[in-house]
C-alpha cells in the first residue's frame, strides 16, 4: 500500500490540523519522533521525514491525556549531567471496546494537553462529564469600574464570564499565567492579581471565595497539565 493511499485511509474526516508539536513517542520496540497534531476532529501523529500518518484517534475515542507526574519527578531529580529528559505525557484512548494508551514526551507539554483539552466535551467517556466550579466576582478595570463577572474554573483554563448576559468573555489558561497576587483585607483573602506571561499584563478580580477558587485551579493545573506553584 503506497503512502498516499495509507494516509487517505487513517486521516480523520474533515479534520484540520491546528498546532503541532514534535515529540518523542515510546513503545516498547524504542523511541520514535513524531508530529503531534492537535485538530479540529481528532488527533493524528505523522512521521516527520514523509509527513506520512502513523496514527489517528477521532476526538470521539480519545479518554484523555495526562501528564507522567512520577517520570517527570524522576527526571527532575536527575543529575545535570544526564541529556535532557523531556516530560512525559500519555494518551489514553478506546481500542476495539477496551482502552489502550500510547506515551510521549515533549519540552512542551502543558501546549500540548492543553490544546486538546479545548476539544475534551468531544471526547469519550462512559460517565457524564463533572460541571466545572463557577464562583461569582468582579473584574477591576484600569478605569475603576467593577462589572460583575462569574469565574468558572475549567481543567485547563480560568474562564471569564458576564454574570448579566452570560456571555463567555475570555480565558486564562493555566500554562500561560506567570503569577497570582493576594488581594486581602487583613488575614482575609478578597480577591487576586493575575498576570500573564505573554504580555506580564496584570489583571484584577474580586472574590469572596479566593482562598477556595485558587485551590482549585492550582490542584486541575497539577492533576491534568503537570504544573506546580
Amino acid at each position: 500500500m503506497t503512502s498516499k493511499k495509507l494516509q487517505q485511509q487513517q486521516s480523520i474526516t474533515d479534520n484540520r490540523d491546528l498546532s503541532c508539536y514534535y515529540v518523542t513517542k515510546h513503545s516498547w520496540r524504542g523511541k520514535y519522533k513524531r508530529i503531534f497534531s492537535i485538530g479540529t476532529h481528532g488527533i493524528t501523529t505523522y512521521e516527520p521525514s514523509t509527513l506520512e500518518v502513523t496514527n489517528t484517534w477521532p476526538y470521539e475515542h480519545v479518554i484523555s491525556l495526562t501528564p507522567n507526574v512520577t517520570k517527570s519527578a524522576a527526571s527532575s531529580s536527575t543529575s545535570s549531567h544526564q541529556p535532557t529528559q523531556h516530560p512525559e505525557y500519555v494518551l489514553t484512548f478506546r481500542k476495539q471496546r477496551k482502552s489502550d494508551n500510547m506515551k510521549f514526551s515533549c519540552e512542551y507539554r502543558s501546549d500540548i494537553i492543553t490544546d486538546a483539552l479545548r476539544f475534551q466535551t468531544l471526547f469519550y467517556s462512559e460517565k457524564p462529564a463533572i460541571s466545572p466550579r463557577v464562583y461569582s466576582g468582579s473584574k477591576i478595570h484600569w478605569s475603576s469600574q467593577r462589572p460583575s463577572i462569574l469565574l468558572r474554573v475549567q481543567t485547563y483554563c480560568l474562564d471569564q464570564i458576564d454574570a448579566q448576559t452570560n456571555r463567555y468573555l475570555c480565558s486564562y489558561d493555566y500554562k500561560d499565567i506567570e503569577q497570582i497576587q493576594l488581594l486581602a483585607a487583613g488575614d482575609v483573602a478578597k480577591g487576586f492579581l493575575l498576570q500573564d506571561k505573554q504580555f506580564s499584563r496584570l489583571h484584577a478580580f474580586l472574590c469572596e471565595k479566593t482562598d477556595e477558587l485558587l485551590t482549585v485551579m492550582a490542584d486541575l493545573a497539577q492533576q491534568t497539565l503537570g504544573i506546580t506553584s
